[in-house]
């Protein structure tokens, strides 16, 4: 199904380790003093939306297409994060036109509703479209007969 951001997930388990280790602090007193990123907590939250949205959506088809949803992801990228939603069809309607069709599809359901401003708090007014710009949605479509038949959008 959804396979979770191991490497950010370290990341907030190992930020303790610069913290000091006194002996009279328990392992999760130590996390529970390790503050995390807002970044941290967003990034966890979109994740979550994301694989929760995944295992409530898989199988279904994208209406007035032969497109069906496979599973819902998160690419994280330096200056910005996607939520990948992966179909699969009948390589005989691929192009990248359907690739849109399906996005503009897509991006109108109230299911995929996402906003930066919604998982990331704490950001002023100020750099609100800026956050919401850094957060986005992305189509993979790939062929049913050959997997590595596929647009991206």
């Amino acid at each position: 199904m959804f396979k979770l951001n191991t490497v950010a997930f370290v990341g907030l388990l190992t930020a303790t380790s610069a913290v000091a280790e006194p002996s009279s602090q328990s392992v999760m007193m130590q996390l529970r003093d390790t503050p995390a990123s807002q970044y941290d907590l967003g990034l966890f939250k979109l994740q979550l939306a994301a694989s929760a949205l995944g295992a409530s959506i898989k199988d279904e088809y994208i209406k007035g297409t032969n497109f069906r949803i496979e599973r819902v992801g998160l690419l994280e990228d330096i200056d910005r994060l996607d939520i990948v939603v992966y179909l699969k069809g009948d390589a005989r309607d691929m192009s990248p036109q359907a690739c849109q069709n399906v996005k503009e599809k897509i991006i109108n359901s109230p299911k995929f509703s996402f906003s930066g401003s919604s998982f990331f708090k704490g950001v002023s007014a100020e750099k609100f479209e800026e956050l919401n710009s850094s957060v986005g949605t992305k189509i993979e479509i790939s062929s049913r007969e050959n997997d590595s038949f596929k647009f991206e959008c």
